[in-house]
């Protein structure tokens, strides 16, 4: 736990880009919160509500005070509940108050380390630092002043699982359907997945799974009975909390967005990513800057995908413009109206209600009206005679940012159908699919601002039915996920074993893993391996005792998203040796010559920057062989200028055509992943820590790529009809025996 806590701070400061933006957020979200607590308190207690709304004329409202005279003498029945609420929040606030205090205490202590230890002087620099580098400056120094204790080496890999040990199991959770798995069919998904639930889900199983040292307990492996009396404890604290939680969103939620709603900086109708969407979307292993990243990426695409997926809609266009010409019109004459002379706004009445009432009411209405579009209107709403491509087209597009295409969005005819090679009752019933798709991916995804604004109050009302109704009949799900998806660290605690991205543990066969086996079944006993170990089966298969494995290829994308974020924004062979003694950011210790380990060793002295760049470019360069078939080198491209903006994205295309290849073909055939260590008696990459099948992965992927869009392919033509950007790939491994 200590760790845990230490590499968390060590990672928030980087997330924050140093003391300045750790000091300026928690400072300020101290200070909203303070005015939160201090203007509601004033506005529900001192406020005189009674006499201010029993006014009716400027000469009765002349005489009313705004405030009570003796706001403690006589406190009824509703001012005591405010009163009873505002101690309930003050808590509240005393608690983020010290959650503050230690953060930015962990804080001080990191700049000191930042500085001292990795040589980056100042929060400039670090603001133009990517995480690879950070990461891997830190790896070398735990063999100089280890900030670990339990053991000598650390990769990046392992500080990505301890830093995401509860988010990994979260995303496997969802992978797996296990939090909504016994949902009733009124309860929409995303629902379990706002802040008010999740919170109580995670505190109820995660504070009680994980020991003194972060190891899964077995009490909690073998009972799930104990975790759905803890969801129905959550649940009867959030029914007794309930009010003033609902009160408090509420408040903050009004504060927050009613300014902006009015004055159109931001539109109620704007669509943005629900929680249920983006822990659908998150891979394994993918911190938080990177995640908010690829959905800012993501959510550009999105509205294109929503924009150019529209169907045509003459009643709600038609319904959309005359509201906007009646509110504008009245709209017209009040503002005329009010610089003439504002005095009629105040006393001219129609239906009790003066002016001024009809002049918000309208300018409300036509707020509405005008914002309620899902694109621009510059853009053609018509469907051309390609419809199905240009809407398979978008959801690709899409695709290639979220790492999203389940086996039902898949089109359910070929490419050259969809080019127009099909008829029109085809092309209908393939418009109708792909409506299917924006459907769900506008219910579940994507939604309206206000909507989720509202979903977020309805799941603190829904909160204690949920725990106590529902999600403790799902506990049994929940504790059978993360049994076994364990993996059992020998020094650092649990892990989500999709967290070691080792295709050749836990990968799927339909996407290219090796086949698997019941060890039961194949030997014709009852007996089976242990947790975690393979055993060989016919013809390559593979058996393993309570197996998992991700669905949608979440792991083998995690795998590639790894690799391409954890390289060094640097080409190593571009760097002199005057480099790290002249560049003012890199006036770090110095520290000693890295030494390469021998075959099976795992011990070596810690490079300095100069000594990392040499290490990286010989590691880089290391041949992966196959230990039976001595095959050709598999080492990582230098990464330079060139090549500084490739990212996963660019391989997503790859990746779902190789899937649907797969799938049609039937069986797992296509890539495979043989016992691979690298030359240097590494089974894992160094610094970095993926396994050399994750690499063997990446490799096979683009090797499909240039094998399905090259010239000589049969698809070449098909593959012309996409986007160079949904096709074309630059290769982040060298060529087989190249170097």
């Amino acid at each position: 736990p200590d760790l845990e806590r230490w590499l968390s701070s060590f990672y928030q400061y980087f997330e924050l880009k140093g003391f300045r933006g750790v000091l300026s957020v928690n400072i300020f979200h101290c200070a909203a919160l303070t005015f939160t607590f201090a203007f509601s308190f004033t506005v529900f207690f001192f406020v005189d509500w009674e006499a201010i709304l029993s006014c009716d004329s400027e000469e009765s409202c002349r005489h009313v005070g705004f405030l009570y005279a003796r706001p403690f003498a006589e406190i009824g029945r509703s001012r005591s509940l405010v009163l009873l609420f505002f101690f309930l929040f003050f808590a509240f606030w005393l608690f983020n108050m010290g959650n503050t205090y230690h953060t930015l205490r962990d804080s001080a202590d990191m700049r000191h380390y930042y500085k001292e230890r990795l040589g980056i002087l100042s929060d400039d620099i670090l603001a133009t630092m990517e995480w690879s580098e950070v990461v891997s400056r830190l790896v070398q120094q735990q063999h100089v002043t280890p900030f670990c204790v339990v053991q000598d080496d650390i990769t990046a890999l392992e500080i990505a699982n301890i830093i995401m040990r509860e988010d990994n199991f979260v995303i496997s959770l969802t992978n797996h359907r296990a939090f909504t798995s016994r949902l009733p069919p009124w309860i929409p998904p995303r629902l379990v997945y706002t802040r008010a639930v999740q919170g109580c889900l995670r505190t109820a199983i995660f504070r009680w799974a994980f020991d003194s040292r972060s190891r899964l307990s077995e009490e909690f492996l073998t009972c799930p009975r104990k975790l759905a009396s803890r969801l129905r404890y959550m649940g009867v604290l959030t029914l007794l909390l309930v009010l003033p939680v609902l009160i408090f969103v509420t408040l903050v939620f009004f504060m927050r967005h009613a300014e902006e709603f009015r004055s159109h900086r931001t539109s109620p109708f704007r669509r943005e990513w629900t929680d249920y969407g983006k822990w659908t979307f998150r891979e394994f292993n993918e911190l938080r800057h990177q995640f908010k990243e690829r959905m800012r990426s993501a959510q550009l695409v999105a509205e294109d995908y929503v924009q150019a997926t529209r169907p045509p809609t003459p009643l709600r266009d038609s319904l959309q413009r005359f509201v906007k010409f009646v509110a504008g019109s009245v709209l017209a004459v009040l503002l005329i109206v009010a610089l003439w002379d504002d005095t009629p706004l105040f006393f001219v009445k129609i239906m009790d209600k003066n002016l001024l009432w009809y002049l918000a009411f309208f300018g409300f209405l036509f707020a509405v009206a005008d914002n309620a579009e899902d694109g621009s209107q510059n853009q053609s709403q018509t469907l051309v005679s390609g419809a199905p491509l240009v809407m398979h087209t978008e959801m690709m597009r899409l695709a290639r940012c979220t790492h999203f295409l389940p086996a039902s969005w898949r089109p359910p005819a070929p490419l050259a159908a969809m080019a127009g090679g099909c008829s029109g009752a085809q092309r209908a019933r393939l418009c109708q699919h792909f409506g299917h798709i924006r459907a769900e991916f506008l219910g579940d995804f994507f939604v309206h601002r206000i909507q989720a604004l509202a979903e977020e109050l309805v799941g603190v009302v829904l909160a204690p039915l949920l725990l106590i109704v529902y999600l403790p009949e799902a506990a049994p799900d929940i504790v059978d996920v993360i049994r076994r998806s364990r993996h059992a660290s020998e020094r650092l605690g649990d892990f989500c074993v999709f967290g070691c991205l080792d295709p050749a543990r836990s990968g799927s066969e339909f996407y290219g893993g090796p086949a698997w086996q019941n060890s039961a079944a194949s030997s014709g006993t009852d007996s089976a391996p242990p947790t975690g170990s393979l055993t060989a089966g016919g013809r390559g298969a593979r058996s393993v005792e309570n197996r998992i494995v991700s669905h949608g290829g979440k792991l083998e994308k995690s795998v590639i998203s790894f690799i391409l974020s954890h390289r060094t924004p640097w080409s190593p062979s571009t760097l002199s040796d005057g480099f790290w003694d002249s560049h003012p950011a890199y006036q770090g210790p110095r520290l000693s010559d890295v030494s390469t380990p021998a075959s099976g060793s795992r011990s070596m002295t810690s490079p300095g920057p100069r000594q990392l760049a040499q290490a990286m470019k010989t590691f880089t360069r290391s041949s992966v062989r196959d230990s039976s078939a001595n095959t050709a080198a598999i080492p990582m491209k230098d990464l330079s200028a060139s090549g500084q903006q490739q990212t996963a994205s660019e391989l997503q295309g790859a990746a779902e055509g190789q899937e649907q290849r797969l799938e049609e073909g039937g069986g797992g055939g296509g890539l495979a992943f043989p016992e691979r260590t690298l030359a240097n008696g590494f089974s894992h990459i160094p610094v970095w820590g993926y396994p050399v099948a994750a690499l063997a992965l990446l490799h096979e992927l683009e090797d499909f790529q240039q094998r399905e869009t090259g010239a000589s392919s049969s698809q070449h033509r098909l593959y012309t009809l996409f986007p160079d950007e949904l096709v074309a790939l630059e290769r982040a491994t060298s060529e087989v025996g190249g170097e």
